[in-house]
């Protein structure tokens, strides 16, 4: 997840937390405020009206006049009580409304009050139905508010976000583009942010010192090779000089042949590291279309006039063209038919089937001794050939890994079968 989703969600969490609570919070508390406003009008109102009443004390139809006030108003009412209390009661109740027939809020004040000696009670209603849609008003402004704030602020925090992490963006876009091999410095944009301006200028420092790094060890295993190829070579001369000495016991001349053999060995040996080497440092990056059937085609025919076994079994329709580092191709093909050629009989046949991109060779052949799990290491070896560097599989194996080929191995009905997806 991108560390601007990160952000925004949890700045999106603790908006929801404060709406899911403030929403409630915010209707709560304008109804108490409601509440509130209407008790003190309904305790106004009832001071008013004691204060109305006790100013016609003097009339003797009083109780009279009381009795019908009671039955013609609708938001009070009076009953004559045996007892009473200078207490106010209030309290939110439903009442059935006559004349929309259905049940509404109101607010209840019940009190008692003295005239003539005699004791009664007082109830006073007031509606709630408009403090209640004021309520449900208020509250949906406030919410539609809110939203529309959290909308605003994330629309707003999102576009400056991306717009400030834009240098990084690039950077990294740069980052991934970069190569080693191609001995170009990393180049970044000023910008106008500190931190981001020490991060370029840190990738910068570290790709320069990566480079010379790479230069050096590029420049070591090049020199090496030459310099251990050179004497190589002149001992091999030495030995081709000494075995034309006429002079020779049978004994020298196969003491000879063992060094030279040793040589070669050695000199092979040297070389394939050298490609190893090479290929771990990514130095064959031309690409170019090679055709995988026609290098089929020729490794065979020179492997089958050096070894003179039977002719492989070949299943490919028409020519396969890969986009690739064509050296590469060779060798990764020719140390697979190598390998196939030194695990198999004179008498057995190889068969070799390239489709759909999948090349796949099989040769007849006992199991490996050492389980297949280590064939594709460095120095394993099955065969007994005393030329073999242990090398070939390792090479491909490391070619497939930088070409991003699929390559696997199993032992099936008493063959190997070697496939590489291309």
């Amino acid at each position: 997840m991108r560390l601007l989703n990160v952000n925004l969600r949890s700045f999106l969490y603790y908006s929801l937390l404060l709406v899911l609570i403030g929403v409630p919070l915010f209707f709560i508390t304008i109804r108490e405020i409601l509440e509130q406003e209407i008790d003190k009008t309904l305790h106004l109102q009832r001071e008013e009206f004691i204060n109305h009443l006790r100013n016609y004390e003097y009339l003797e139809d009083l109780e009279v006049d009381l009795h019908v006030f009671d039955e013609l108003a609708y938001d009070i009412s009076i009953q004559p009580a045996s007892s009473g209390s200078k207490d106010e009661f209030y309290e939110t109740t439903s009442l059935y409304d006559s004349i929309d027939r259905e049940a509404k809020p109101y607010r209840v004040a019940t009190s008692y009050f003295i005239v003539k000696g005699k004791w009664y009670k007082l109830i006073m209603r007031m509606s709630l139905v408009e403090s209640e849609d004021l309520v449900l008003v208020i509250g949906l402004v406030q919410t539609l508010l809110v939203l529309f704030l959290l909308g605003g602020f994330l629309l707003i925090n999102r576009s400056l976000s991306k717009k400030i992490w834009q240098p990084f963006y690039k950077t990294l876009t740069k980052l991934k583009a970069y190569e080693l091999n191609k001995s170009e410095s990393f180049q970044y944009e000023e910008t106008r942010i500190d931190e981001f301006d020490d991060l370029n200028a840190a990738i910068r420092s570290l790709t320069n010192k990566n480079m010379e790094v790479f230069q050096q060890q590029k420049e070591f295993i090049e020199n090496a090779s030459h310099e251990l190829q050179t004497p190589l070579a002149i001992l091999q001369s030495k030995l081709d000089l000494l075995m034309q000495d006429e002079a020779l016991t049978e004994e020298q001349a196969a003491l000879v042949k063992d060094m030279t053999n040793t040589n070669q060995r050695l000199s092979k040996l040297n070389k394939s590291l050298l490609l190893l080497s090479k290929i771990e440092n990514q130095q064959f990056i031309d690409k170019e279309d090679v055709d995988i059937t026609q290098i089929l085609r020729d490794t065979i025919l020179n492997y089958q006039e050096l070894t003179a076994t039977t002719a492989p079994n070949i299943l490919t329709t028409s020519p396969f063209i890969l986009q690739g580092n064509k050296v590469l191709l060779e060798i990764l093909v020719n140390n697979l038919v190598l390998n196939a050629f030194q695990h198999t009989t004179h008498h057995d046949q190889i068969k070799i089937k390239l489709q759909d991109g999948i090349l796949t060779i099989e040769n007849p052949g006992e199991p490996f001794k050492q389980g297949s799990e280590k064939i594709f290491e460095r120095f394993h070896k099955e065969s007994t050939n005393r030329s073999s560097t242990g090398l070939g599989l390792a090479i491909v194996k490391k070619i497939c890994d930088l070409s991003g080929y699929n390559l696997t191995y199993a032992y099936q009905s008493g063959a190997h079968y070697f496939r590489v997806k291309f």
